[in-house]
């Protein structure tokens, strides 16, 4: 089981389906007919409250409030070097809006 603390800051990777991927998407493949593709990208949050059966909840860059669970493999402590280029990326498309 992860142990994550208050105020922690996470990076949460998330498989994603499109017709065009955003700058911050990774591993890319085209469907099999070509029309759209299959991505991952990471988001990055920061923990607000810990529940008493090990879930949590995660506020991302945009405000908005989700929920992980306590064992979910998608999850990871994010480095300082990964929030450093991440809050960039998470800034420059708060700007572009």
């Amino acid at each position: 089981m992860k142990r994550y603390a208050l105020n922690d800051w996470i990076v949460y990777r998330r498989q994603e389906t499109s017709n065009h991927p955003g700058p911050g998407a990774h591993d890319i493949h085209p469907s099999k007919r070509g029309d759209n593709y299959s991505y991952t990208t990471d988001e990055l949050g920061q923990i607000v409250r810990i529940n008493t059966d090990g879930s949590a909840s995660v506020k991302g860059p945009d405000g908005s409030v989700y929920h992980i669970g306590a064992n979910d493999p998608h999850v990871r402590k994010a480095s300082w070097l990964k929030r450093r280029l991440m809050r960039r990326r998470v800034h420059q498309r708060a700007t572009a809006i």
